[in-house]
């Protein structure tokens, strides 16, 4: 991400293929998965404040929210959008007034579970990658953020504050009761990331003497 004035953009840099997960260069500027190639293509240009890019899982388009120019992180509006790595006209998949974030690829790159405040409180929700058939998987008044597709397809993990504390928790991708996995009563867990075969959780977790608590 790089920021010219108040024009932002996003561009597509050499990359480094590391334990099978394409990782940007020091550069921390969004890329596609030539590990040769040197190349820079601007995706994206003049459109707001922008956060939260994920590359598809075929690395042919980007997925990214919009902070809306009048707005502040959190409380302003915001869109999920999708725009191919190629370069073109960025596709917005969720409204403004639905204060959409934090975009996730399914696996199969056909699917973006979601956070979204449309209802009042944050929830997780899921769309096609055309942005239709949006349904929430989640429901609570309380947190939810960060949501993490597993590599088989089936569970979404993600942070939640609903028991009072950070903690981590899934929920089936179909929808479902999602479950607590952490337990931590005093800071807080967070940044899930799955190992190869779905099963488990790598995170991190500000626990003091709880270390292991889950």
């Amino acid at each position: 991400l790089k920021t010219i004035g108040t024009m932002f953009v996003i561009l597509v840099a050499a990359l480094r293929i590391i334990n099978s997960e394409v990782r940007a260069q020091e550069t921390g500027r969004v890329g596609t998965t030539g590990a040769s190639s040197a190349a820079r293509i601007q995706v994206t240009r003049g459109l707001g404040k922008l956060w939260g890019t994920r590359l598809s899982p075929d690395g042919q388009q980007i997925a990214f929210m919009l902070l809306d120019s009048s707005g502040t992180f959190g409380s302003g509006p915001s869109a999920i959008f999708v725009a191919p790595i190629s370069g073109g006209k960025p596709i917005q998949l969720t409204t403004w007034a639905d204060q959409s974030i934090s975009p996730s690829w399914s696996p199969d790159g056909s699917q973006l579970a979601f956070v979204s405040y449309r209802t009042g409180s944050s929830d997780l929700w899921i769309m096609t990658a055309s942005g239709t058939d949006q349904r929430r998987i989640t429901s609570d008044t309380l947190y939810e953020e960060e949501p993490v597709w597993s590599p088989d397809g089936q569970w979404i993990a993600f942070c939640s504050n609903r028991e009072g504390r950070w903690n981590l928790w899934i929920v089936p991708a179909a929808g479902g009761e999602p479950k607590q996995v952490t337990h931590g009563t005093a800071g807080g867990a967070w940044g899930a990331a799955w190992s190869p075969d779905s099963r488990p959780l790598l995170f991190v977790a500000n626990w003091g003497s709880e270390k292991g608590q889950f």
